[in-house]
């Protein structure tokens, strides 16, 4: 979504430079704790969300009216299908942003997106730090990255014809690259 996309893009490469600077022999005292303290922010981030699109969840679905395409172009593509409503009192208010781009019971589709950046940025860190062999590395990322885009074609996450345009643009160039 909106802003799972920022905060994904940037949990992704804190943790490779995390990982990195953690792999990377002979260094110690500040190096070590600034590697620390990046993979814990990283794994927390991904871990609220996750907490709050899986156990936390207290909105009620409901699907929005559908936007004709002859009426506007660029209201059918951007408007989202799925309305949420509070089960509880300002739950949507407070964290509608996470999981308002998703379709109907697919909100926990943003806890997938960061473990996907989280893989990434893990792998991208061991490369960095010369951990493993590089072939074997990229060939984890090139089935995470296919894993992914099968599972956004299959599950049709979003709510939006342009939001799931986008992902799965970003899908396919990871998988290219």
């Amino acid at each position: 979504g909106w802003f799972i996309g920022p905060v994904a893009a940037l949990l992704q490469p804190t943790l490779t430079c995390s990982v990195a600077i953690l792999f990377s022999p002979g260094l110690v005292g500040a190096d070590t704790c600034l590697g620390l303290l990046g993979f814990a922010k990283c794994l927390a981030a991904a871990g609220s969300v996750t907490y709050i699109v899986t156990f936390a969840f207290s909105a009620k679905p409901r699907r929005a009216k559908c936007v004709a395409a002859s009426r506007s172009c660029i209201r059918w593509l951007v408007e989202p299908r799925t309305l949420y409503r509070d089960a509880t009192f300002s739950f949507c208010a407070h964290y509608g942003i996470v999981f308002e781009v998703y379709s109907v019971h697919r909100h926990w589709f943003a806890a997938v997106e960061f473990t996907v950046s989280l893989i990434f940025g893990v792998i991208g860190g061991l490369q960095l730090a010369s951990v493993g062999s590089c072939t074997a590395l990229l060939a984890i990322v090139t089935v995470a990255a296919f894993m992914f885009l099968l599972l956004i074609v299959v599950m049709r996450p979003y709510s939006s014809p342009l939001d799931f345009g986008i992902a799965l643009l970003n899908a396919l160039s990871t998988c290219v690259a």
